[in-house]
């Protein structure tokens, strides 16, 4: 059962079994599932799993007790329904059993086969599938196994780990053993008063760090009265890898600790970069602020200093030697670091002294975790790609594809031929952190649309693909100067342009804009003007991958109850070439500050899908619900995406989780719940300990934010899920110690067989 809906499998209907799905609350009946090759015999429905619309049910039975599995959709009540995988017994052995127990775990489907040969004859195995694409993933059994175990009999997950129950084991006293989902085991559980015949492990429960076990047979008052054994805590291994910690020393920076972290991003290839402040006797004299890496060290976990406040530019892991003459320079402050490639990232920073000062001490760097190499300086001739002085370096932005290059939006120092008429502009570069060009500047000829010339650039930029950069600036030369969005040097969409869904509106200005990978075509969040338009519907979001608007503020919300309306935008992040996710505010009936905001995904059929409401169920055994969407964060290349939320209606002490899903995953209509998220990390649970002496739990979590102040996401800037749904986070433990995880939490590839 969930929130509001009970799932109840009838394994013996018509000899081949059924389900039945209820609503909770009026008790009505809402589906009925049978298999699409029903057989007699199959026994489909004789365990049975629930998590969100997913239905896993075991068919023990199936082709001649091989047995299988039978995911479904149950999204929607009617008389189609959506069986969207069968998963089969991978070595085919007659007589297994495959299902005759199941769980859910995040993206798997885990199925006992207490028949199969594990570590002995019949000994039993436990095995994983790929809910995405049905493929097998891996199995596991216990070291300890025999034959005619039954492990598998019986299966329960919470979070990463997986209880399997085995009646048979030790002679029939029976066992549960915990595994998390690589395949490892972490413990096993028997009856302290355990005797042969109890059948201990029979069926088996997990929440969180409980794990109940029942064992029938067992003569706890009379002849087989049998008895439950409730155990408690049960703690597996922490499923993300450490990256740094508090009070632990900082690398390169002798007799200094991290006393506390700030911004930390993750590339495609899991390297993470981050910024600390430190303590200790090593960080005086100003030397408080660092960045650290593993950019090209991904193989192991060290970190290793990149640039430190009060640090001498001249040290060797700058590439750069002032004149002899001059005063040694230094970093004053350090700023944004990060990076989307794997093996380069760009650092911003502050220096003074030597030839530094306040006009021109903004630096950019672009590193590759041994060396740092400034590509640009503020007020340095010799650095801007028009051969005239850069006063600010407004943003700076890296592609996600390994040979992108970065970029950055600028204004220059007016003075000469610099005017407030060509002031502004953006400067490309290569993967050497070479020039691209001359940039493209204020005052120049827009390519290919003579006499029109570029006006003023406004101070945000993003970068797609290679060399692609979306961005706005003002069109002159053709009349009243008027406001553009651009994607390299193409016209994304212009102030002044009505699609159908406006209804005589039109575009006024751009809020903010981005560019979908890799291809770069572009998203603007605009204000509207003209007909009809006020402070209810002054909004929409356009997508370039169609070339229309593809929602617009006061307009109805798909899916929703009638009269629900888009209310206000809060993010958007792109997916891919033909899709991306928004946050938004909704309001209407039945909309309150309890269940007002929600992200959705407009899909590559411009259909939406809900992938998270406030107020909506959690998929957990104490049944939560979201309360704040409080962070998100997607990755554009792949759609992975990460959303941090607190929870309301379950246990008070866990009331955070860390949510991560696939936008990109399934298809827009028979396969769409593959695009949901799932719970993956929570406060309150709690972990085997290192070298696994006690358990520590977690008392919070915190992701750094990636959107501008418009609400754009995904632009080239800094990520904290990556191309493979890795992720890095910061975690409270219970020691009030904080700890910067990466790793990909519940989706870590099981050892094979």
């Amino acid at each position: 059962m969930d929130e509001h809906r009970v799932v109840v499998g009838a394994y013996d209907h018509n000899s081949s079994g059924a389900l039945y799905v209820f609503d909770f609350e009026t008790g009505d009946q809402l589906l009925k599932l049978v298999a699409s090759d029903p057989s007699a015999g199959q026994y489909l429905g004789l365990n049975v799993a629930l998590c969100g619309p997913r239905v896993l049910a075991g068919a023990y039975g199936d082709q001649i007790a091989q047995g299988a599995g039978y995911l479904f959709d149950i999204t929607e009540a009617g008389p189609v329904v959506n069986e969207v995988r069968k998963f089969v017994d991978p070595d085919g052995g007659s007589l297994d059993s495959l299902g005759r127990s199941v769980a859910l775990s995040g993206d798997y489907a885990i199925l006992g086969a207490p028949n199969d040969e594990g570590a002995d004859m019949k000994s039993g195995t436990v095995h994983l599938f790929d809910c995405q694409d049905g493929g097998w993933v891996g199995s596991f059994f216990p070291i300890d196994g025999a034959t005619n175990d039954a492990f598998g009999w019986a299966l329960a997950t919470s979070g990463s780990m997986v209880f399997v129950g085995g009646r048979y084991l030790f002679s029939q006293k029976g066992a549960g053993y915990l595994f998390d989902l690589n395949g490892q085991e972490w413990g096993k559980l028997t009856a302290p008063d355990g005797e042969s015949g109890d059948f201990f492990g029979t069926v088996v429960a997990l929440c969180g760090n409980v794990a109940v076990v029942g064992a029938y047979a067992d003569n706890a008052i009379a002849t087989d009265s049998g008895s439950a054994y409730v155990f408690s805590p049960v703690a597996g291994p922490l499923p993300l890898v450490s990256v740094a910690k508090t009070r632990d020393f900082a690398p390169g920076v002798p007799e200094a600790s991290f006393r506390a972290f700030g911004n930390a991003f993750i590339n495609n290839n899991g390297a993470v970069t981050f910024d600390a402040r430190l303590a200790g006797p090593g960080a005086s004299r100003g030397r408080t602020q660092g960045i650290w890496t593993n950019v090209s060290n991904v193989s192991s976990t060290p970190v290793s200093l990149l640039a430190l406040r009060r640090q001498i530019l001249s040290d060797a892991i700058f590439n750069f030697i002032p004149p002899m003459s001059e005063q040694q320079p230094i970093v004053q402050s350090v700023g944004t670091a990060f990076s989307n490639q794997g093996q380069r990232g760009l650092l911003e920073l502050r220096a003074s002294g030597g030839e530094f000062n306040r006009r021109s001490g903004v630096v950019l760097n672009q590193f590759d975790g041994s060396a740092l190499e400034m590509i640009q300086t503020t007020g340095d001739v010799d650095y801007a790609g028009y051969g005239d002085p850069v006063s600010r370096i407004h943003e700076s932005v890296q592609t996600h594809t390994e040979s992108g290059g970065s970029a950055i939006n600028v204004s220059l120092i007016r003075g000469g031929a610099i005017t407030a008429e060509n002031d502004s502009g953006l400067i490309l570069f290569d993967d050497a952190g070479d020039l691209v060009g001359s940039g493209l500047l204020e005052g120049d000829n827009i390519p290919f649309s003579s006499p029109l010339k570029w006006g003023q650039f406004a101070s945000r930029l993003s970068q797609g693909g290679a060399s692609k950069a979306v961005y706005t600036a003002y069109v002159t030369g053709g009349g009243t100067p008027f406001q553009r969005v651009f994607s390299n040097l193409l016209e994304a969409i212009s102030q002044g342009d009505s699609t159908a869904i406006l209804a005589g509106a039109e575009v006024r200005s751009a809020v903010t804009e981005i560019g979908t990978q890799p291809n770069g075509t572009a998203l603007a969040r605009v204000t509207l003007s003209g007909a009809g338009v006020n402070r209810a519907n002054n909004e929409a979001i356009y997508s370039g991958a169609f070339g229309e608007v593809a929602l617009r503020k006061g307009d109805p919300v798909p899916g929703e109850a009638a009269g629900v309306v888009w209310n206000r935008f809060l993010g958007f992040w792109p997916v891919d070439e033909d899709r991306f996710i928004v946050l938004a505010k909704l309001r209407g009936p039945g909309v309150n500050g309890r269940n007002d905001c929600a992200l959705y995904l407009w899909q590559e059929d411009q259909s939406f899908l809900k992938l998270v409401r406030e107020g909506d169920p959690v998929c957990d055994c104490d049944c939560p619900a979201v309360g704040r969407i409080l962070r998100v964060d997607v990755n554009p290349v792949s759609g992975d995406y990460a959303v941090l939320t607190s929870l309301v209606g379950g246990n008070r002490r866990a009331n955070q989780a860390l949510l991560t899903g696939a936008a990109d995953a399934g298809n827009a209509t028979t396969e769409k719940i593959f695009r949901l998220p799932h719970l993956r990390l929570r406060k309150g649970t709690l972990y085997a300990a290192d070298g696994g002496a006690g358990t520590t739990g977690i008392r919070s979590i915190t992701m750094t934010p990636t959107v501008d102040r418009g609400g754009a996401g995904g632009k080239g800037r800094g990520q904290v899920i990556n191309n493979d749904g890795e992720i890095v986070v910061c975690v409270t433990f219970d020691d009030r110690s904080k700890e910067l995880l990466s790793g990909q939490p519940g989706r870590g590839a099981p050892v094979p067989e």
